[in-house]
This record gives structure tokens, C-alpha cells and sequence, in this order.
């Protein structure tokens, strides 16, 4: 929730003096609170309080006492001229404030007395001591509030009797998923977050999101190190919990490439790394690929390896020339390189994009949208003569299919469809359309 900020203007009206002419208070909630001043009434006169309306006779908040405030307003000083001393309302008498301990666990008091003849007096209200597992809040008017008309201790001015109530509320707690210190690289947990009250927000952070990253409430180990994984409620209740993680830093796991690196370069957040036995102009093609895609898509994943054929069997095994190892933090890219097409790569960045999105914004996968599945079913096996394929294995390869041709279309600059396995083919309008209203998503929610 966004930080708001609310005032109370205050106007003198026909005191002689006020103690401020404004108060303030900030809130990611729905109100918060203020203490109102001090007012001085000229010779002759008496406080009676605060009103928003300036030609009152009576107040609606006293003077020195705490209001909670859920827009910005103006109250005006309310003074009252003194009747006679000889007037039997203004004869010497004693006014009892009655303190219930209500929801505490015991209160300094059970009354306060001033004596007053002139209307009004000031008392000094006592201690609260809250329960277990509670906080003390204040005084208030009404059993049932759960905010402050006056703090614990606070000296106030009163003109009759009245009954006052101890406040406490429940203090605010959090709880979060406990799992044994040592993980390794490629774990997934969930955190469990519980408040309270249950109408706090919260957030989940890491330390050290190169180790541990956390979304949707669930954490992901990443990368060899340490992190601290804290929760924070909105009411300021925190828990962390410190992990260690070991394993293999998918980002920087060259041991795959069998032959041993040919060239290895990084742009952005993204790590390339191309086996000896890749010839050159895939070399020369995957770069300026990488290079050109947009940051933030680019970001889709971390590594990317371009492998000779042995390796890349050896490490993923037969039937495919392209594969997506997606946490969707840290999605890895592995192309078998030998294979004759410069498409591997547009293709598997769709399934990242898909991944990534998908982690950051906890909403469905993109390929599981109700509208591509839909056009998934229309296309699958139609025998349009305009797609590359009309054979798809699910909505998710149909995805990255058209990924890679809107890839070749409209973001490659050097290796465009001319140069691909898209030479010649024009997608359906709607299936162009929805690559782009879906990047638009993309871009707008992941960052």
C-alpha cells in the first residue's frame, strides 16, 4: 500500500491562543492518529474543545486528546464566556473520571478527581498494563474501540464526569516456513506466511538474491552462498531465517561443455558461453541474437550454453536440440549447436519469457492462458500452409513458436525470418497480435 499523509488544520476562532495550527500523520492504512493541541481562552472565558463546525457550543474532541483521522479536515476552537460565580452550575465542584481495566490485565487506577469551580480541571490519567501476548492502545470512551481518545499517562481536561476504558489490542505476529539450514542449488520451498492480525500485509525479502530468491511465497535456491530469508508484517512483526546453499551455480556450470569453451561472453544479466566445436557463424549469429534482444526479455534467462552435439546429448539427453531449464528466476538456455538452424534460440526464449513471467507475477504461465489455448486448439493440426509447423506437443511449444517467428519478425536485426526457417511464412494476424499484447504484459509486470 502507498504511504498516505492526512492533516487536521486548526483555527483559533475565538481562543486567544492554540497550541499548533495544524497536526499530521502518515498511514499505509486506512487512518491514523493525531493529538490535538492546547487551546487558551482569552479573560472571561473557558475551553470547551474542538468542533468542525466554528459557531458550536460544545466540543467534539477535547483539547490535548488523541482523534483517529481518515481525511484531511479543519476543527475550530470552541471557548465559552463564564456565567456568573455565584451560578449554581459553576459552584465548586468535583468531577470523577471512572477507569474500567477492560481488556487489560490491570490498570494504575480506578478513578481520577480534580475539584473545579470555573467548569473544568485537569487530571492525569494512570497506567494500563496489557495481557500476554497484547499492547496497551490507550483510554477511549467506548469498551468496544480499538483506537485511543487519550494515551496511558496523559493529563487531560475535563468538565463532567465520564467513564473511561483501558485499550489494548492483540500484538501483531509472524510466522514463516522453518527449513533445515543446508540446501542445495535447484530447491523450492514453501514459506507458510501467517499474520496477525490477519488484515496485516507482509513482505518476503532475501539477502542475497544471487543465493536465494523469493517469490509468491515460496523461496528458490539459485546459487552457492548465504542468504537470510525475513519476513515483515505491516504492523512490524519480522522473522528471519538464515540458509546456506551448495551445489552448482547454473549460470556458471561449464563443466558440460566437454570440448572446453570456444568463447564466453555476458550482456546485461545474462551469461553466454559457446563450446569449441561450434562453428563460427553460429558464433556470430547467436551474439548479435543475444545482443539485440531487449533487456528485459533477455533477462528471461541467465546462461545460455551453445554445446556441440556429444555434450549437449550427454547433459540432456536425446530428442531434442534446445532445452529450457526454467525456476523462472534463473532459466537456463541450452542449444545443441550443430544443428542446422538459427532458431533454437528464439524458441527456447519464449519458454524463459513464459517461465519468468509466470515467477514474478504468481499469474498463470502465458501458454496457459485461456485465449492462446483456444488458438492452440485452432491451429494444432489445421494444416495451415502459413505456419512452420502445425504439429505442436501443447500450448507451450505453440507458444515459443510463435515467440521465435515474432522474434525473427520484429526484434532480430541481423538474422531475420528471411535468414530462418521462417523465410517466406506470414503467422495469422491474431497470432501475431497475441505476442505482442502478451510482451506487453510482460514488460509491464516483470522487471
Amino acid at each position: 500500500s502507498s504511504n498516505k499523509t492526512y492533516t487536521v488544520t486548526l483555527n483559533k476562532n475565538n481562543a486567544k491562543a492554540i497550541g499548533k495550527t495544524s497536526v499530521s500523520c502518515s498511514t499505509t492504512t486506512n487512518d491514523c492518529s493525531v493529538q490535538l493541541p492546547s487551546i487558551t481562552a482569552p479573560s472571561g472565558y473557558e475551553v470547551v474543545g474542538w468542533s468542525s463546525n466554528k459557531n458550536a457550543s460544545s466540543a467534539e474532541y477535547y483539547a490535548n486528546s488523541y482523534i483517529n483521522i481518515s481525511s484531511n479536515k479543519t476543527l475550530y476552537a470552541i471557548v465559552k464566556k463564564i456565567s456568573s460565580s455565584n451560578s449554581p452550575s459553576y459552584a465548586p465542584k468535583k468531577i470523577t473520571i471512572k477507569l474500567n481495566k477492560n481488556t487489560a490485565s490491570k490498570i494504575g487506577k480506578s478513578s481520577v478527581s480534580c475539584t473545579t469551580s470555573n467548569g473544568s480541571c485537569s487530571v492525569t490519567l494512570p497506567s494500563i498494563t496489557a495481557k500476554s501476548g497484547y499492547e496497551v492502545v490507550g483510554w477511549a470512551e467506548n469498551p468496544e474501540s480499538t483506537s485511543a481518545t487519550y494515551k496511558e499517562n496523559q493529563s487531560i481536561i475535563v468538565n463532567q464526569d465520564k467513564t473511561l476504558y483501558a485499550v489494548t489490542k492483540q500484538k501483531p505476529t509472524i510466522t514463516m516456513a522453518k527449513f533445515t539450514e543446508s540446501w542445495k542449488t535447484g530447491y523450492v520451498g514453501n514459506l507458510n506466511v501467517k499474520v496477525t492480525p490477519i488484515t496485516d500485509t507482509y513482505t518476503i525479502t532475501s539477502s542475497n538474491e544471487n543465493v536465494m530468491v523469493v517469490s509468491n511465497d515460496k523461496m528458490y535456491s539459485i546459487g552457492p552462498g548465504t542468504a537470510t530469508i525475513t519476513a515483515k508484517s505491516s504492523s512490524g512483526a519480522s522473522v528471519s531465517y538464515t540458509y546456506k546453499v551448495t551445489g552448482t551455480d547454473l549460470t556458471k556450470d561449464t563443466s558440460k561443455l566437454k570440448k572446453g569453451i570456444k568463447e564466453s561472453y555476458t550482456v546485461g544479466n545474462t551469461k553466454v558461453y559457446v563450446e569449441k566445436g561450434c562453428s563460427d557463424k553460429f558464433s556470430t549469429t547467436l551474439k548479435n541474437d543475444v545482443k539485440e534482444t531487449p533487456d528485459n526479455i533477455r533477462n528471461a534467462t541467465r546462461a545460455v550454453y551453445a554445446m556441440t552435439k556429444s555434450s549437449y546429448v550427454a547433459s540432456t539427453g536425446e530428442g531434442s536440440v534446445g532445452m529450457t531449464y526454467g525456476n523462472g528466476h534463473t532459466n537456463v538456455i541450452h542449444i545443441q549447436c550443430e544443428y542446422n538452424s538459427n532458431d533454437v534460440y528464439g524458441h527456447e526464449l519464449g519458454h524463459a519469457v513464459d517461465h519468468r513471467f509466470n515467477f514474478v507475477t504468481g499469474k498463470s504461465l502465458l501458454s496457459s492462458r485461456s485465449e492462446l489455448v483456444s488458438l492452440y486448439n485452432k491451429y494444432n493440426g489445421s494444416g495451415n500452409k502459413n505456419l512452420r509447423t502445425d504439429k505442436f506437443s501443447n500450448s507451450k511449444e505453440f507458444w515459443a513458436d510463435m515467440f521465435n517467428y515474432y522474434f525473427r519478425t520484429y526484434i532480430a536485426k541481423s538474422t531475420t525470418k528471411s535468414n530462418s526457417e521462417y523465410k517466406g511464412l506470414t503467422y495469422p494476424s491474431e497470432l501475431v497480435n497475441i505476442v505482442n499484447k502478451y510482451l506487453n504484459d510482460y514488460n509491464t509486470y516483470v522487471k
